[in-house]
């Protein structure tokens, strides 16, 4: 299910990085929600396809980006962003070749906490070298690595560099290297994660009626040409940049001094050595400093997508409410049809309610009512008990 709303923003206005997860539905049929989720120049989140399928398998994520493909203008243009599942590799592989996959930073990094045996040291290094902007930091970072904990090392390489690496990215992936926007989709729908499928595809597009009516009047009020986001990164680093010492190399190059670097500031193209101007898209301190010299406006060294006339373009067009069934217009082939439930088998014992943690992820410990430490609760705790004795005394029997 993709609205044509969603669709039309995307394919215009609205950065090429796809963010795809799956969540547990908890009614009778039971299955899984399939998600595609991006960011606005605002970055708050941007729907754009749902889909039902009966479990998180190959076939499933196949047909899910099937659909997918078919609504995307440009697909050899798109960044996919996901877990590491491998129906969604296999499917990858399938319906997307030509465009690029990244792995969820943070998904990753529970995987590698069960290799290092949760070692924080290792898991900073390893958040370092995939947030690096420039290759010799990154190569840097990965030999403290490898140092450090050979058994990580080897499986980031076969993980596979390009998968998790801003800088060795084939794509640009901006600020989304991980899939939290579909995350707290899922955590939007938690609520009606037990009602049945009819009742999701019907709350679904109320919600994003709510959603488009509140940021289209939100990105008409902006008295600003930047986003509140765009705005407050510029707000960052604007005292960084009034510190740099500016020297100059031809009519578009300059040489900027941060104080704790030097990087080479070409505005012809748009360019900084630094390599945060030109994987964000956003303004570094270089280039700040730059046009400040210059007297050229912040605002033309950001990218369109951060501009409010952008972000009102992806909220235009409107999520029309669905009317109700009795007005519709139903072909003959499609009232005809019979659509059953799929096949699941009930699993034995009590159902679960709370999700599965990840491999590798922390569980939350007990907390000892009595003594306070973690692991057991009162009734099998060894030590004394620290509450006065309330128990009534047992009376003694009137029969010899």
């Amino acid at each position: 299910m993709a609205l044509r709303a969603c669709i039309e923003g995307f394919n215009i206005v609205i950065r090429q990085v796809i963010a795809i997860d799956a969540t547990h539905l908890k009614a009778k049929t039971k299955g899984v929600l399939l998600v595609a989720m991006c960011k606005d120049g605002n970055e708050m989140i941007y729907p754009l396809a749902f889909g039902f399928a009966h479990s998180e398998c190959t076939e499933s994520w196949t047909w899910f980006l099937k659909q997918l493909r078919t609504v995307i203008r440009y697909p050899e243009c798109v960044m996919l962003v996901s877990d590491r599942h491998a129906g969604i590799f296999s499917g990858m592989d399938a319906i997307f070749p030509d465009a690029a996959h990244g792995v969820c930073a943070y998904h990753l990094s529970q995987n590698l906490k069960r290799i290092c045996k949760h070692r924080d040291d290792v898991i900073k290094l390893y958040y370092r070298a995939t947030y690096m902007y420039r290759v010799e930091e990154f190569d840097r970072e990965m030999a403290e690595l490898k140092a450090t904990h050979r058994k990580v090392y080897d499986e980031l390489i076969q993980v596979g560099i390009e998968k998790f690496s801003r800088v060795h990215s084939p794509r640009k992936r901006y600020h989304m290297m991980t899939t939290n926007i579909a995350e707290s989709i899922n955590s939007c729908l938690l609520a009606i994660r037990k009602l049945p499928i009819t009742s999701i595809v019907e709350f679904i597009p109320d919600l994003l009626q709510r959603w488009f009516h509140d940021r289209r009047i939100n990105a008409r009020e902006m008295p600003t040409f930047l986003t509140h986001d765009a705005n407050a990164h510029i707000k960052q680093r604007i005292l960084p940049s009034q510190r740099c010492e500016i020297h100059p190399i031809d009519f578009h190059r300059f040489k900027v001094d941060d104080k704790w670097n030097e990087a080479i500031v070409d505005l012809e193209q748009r360019s900084c050595s630094c390599r945060e101007w030109d994987l964000d898209e956003l303004p570094c301190i270089h280039a700040m400093a730059v046009a400040r010299i210059k007297g050229m406006p912040i605002n033309a060294l950001c990218s369109d997508f951060f501009t409010t006339g952008w972000l009102q373009h992806a909220y235009a067009m409107a999520v029309n409410p669905v009317p109700k069934p009795e007005t519709w217009d139903i072909p003959d082939a499609v009232r005809d049809r019979i659509v059953l439930p799929w096949l699941k088998r009930k699993q034995p014992g009590r159902p679960k309610k709370s999700r599965t943690p990840s491999a590798g992820e922390k569980r939350k410990k007990q907390t000892c009512s009595n003594c306070g430490e973690k692991g057991h609760n009162k009734k099998r705790c060894r030590k004394p008990s620290s509450s006065p004795n309330t128990s009534k005394p047992v009376k003694k029997s009137t029969y010899l």
